[in-house]
């Protein structure tokens, strides 16, 4: 929704809410026992006719408020108040489904989940946009209040902060079908329930997952950089992207290798990814 109040002072409201219920059944039916070294399922039975049950739901909700002010005709200040809320539950299991019509349970807490995740980022954000010349700018700072929990094995851990994250827009406006563009933001990046999870699920019939409650969020920084050209006459469009990155304490997974057999978690890594990728392109229409 907008509302144009007058000349100098204009309003947005945005809103978004996700509901997702995701119910995924997996059922190997093997010859031989997976895992066997841990003496999981019941080997007195015909085959190994496994099954994990998986219930995940999503509640999201996202809501910001912009207010524009408008200083002279090429410059602005805009202001943004928000708030994003996810709550997450995950509940998994798994059974043999043996000979006679019954179900063999894991009953230990390695192999099953019932876990509760609350995600919360309250934001305030500034921002001032300019154009002098064949430049704009758009400058910006914003300010972030996070609370995150996760319930499980009965104990909560909470991981409560806060933030200043800047980022800034940059445009050189070559000509009017030409352009060279800058963008540079830092960002919290923030996982979902199924890292988190402590217990052990089937990804694959060789392969166990499993979170890690005690995860931390990573710091990214990017900057990029694109160029656009279009030609009307000719019907050429000339483009290319520069974009570095950097993210400090990122989530990483890690294998543990037995035979055929792996395990995987979630883990932070005491390191700094870089990554520098570019593309580039030419198109032309007869």
């Amino acid at each position: 929704m907008f509302w144009t109040q007058d000349e100098k002072n204009t309003w947005a409201l945005e809103m978004q809410h996700l509901y997702q219920d995701e119910d995924p059944l997996y059922n190997p039916n093997l010859l031989n026992e997976p895992f066997e070294e841990l003496g999981l399922f019941d080997v007195n039975q015909s085959s190994f006719n496994i099954n994990q049950t998986r219930f995940v739901k999503t509640n999201k909700l996202d809501a910001k408020i912009d207010y524009y002010y408008s200083l002279t005709s090429k410059s602005n200040i805009n202001i943004t108040i928000g708030n994003t809320n996810s709550n997450q539950s995950y509940n998994s299991g798994i059974f043999q489904a043996l000979d006679d019509g019954t179900n063999f349970v894991l009953e230990s807490d390695d192999y099953k989940n019932d876990v509760r995740y609350s995600f919360n980022d309250a934001y305030l954000g500034v921002h001032y946009k300019f154009i002098t010349g064949k430049f704009t700018f758009n400058p910006g700072v914003s300010f972030h209040l996070y609370n995150t929990y996760n319930d499980q094995l009965n104990s909560r851990v909470r991981d409560d902060f806060s933030r200043i994250l800047p980022d800034v827009f940059a445009q050189y406006q070559i000509k009017k079908s030409e352009s060279l563009t800058y963008n540079y933001r830092m960002s919290n990046v923030f996982s979902d329930i199924n890292s988190f999870v402590q217990g052990l699920t089937f990804s694959n019939f060789n392969s166990f997952n499993r979170g890690n409650r005690l995860l931390e969020n990573a710091l990214q920084q990017t900057h990029s950089l694109r160029y656009f050209k279009y030609n009307l006459f000719n019907y050429t469009t000339i483009f290319g992207n520069l974009i570095y990155s950097k993210t400090t304490d990122p989530i990483v997974n890690r294998a543990f290798f037995n035979g055929i057999y792996q395990l995987n978690e979630r883990v932070n890594l005491d390191v700094e990814n870089e990554s520098i990728n570019g593309t580039i392109g030419y198109q032309r229409t007869f």
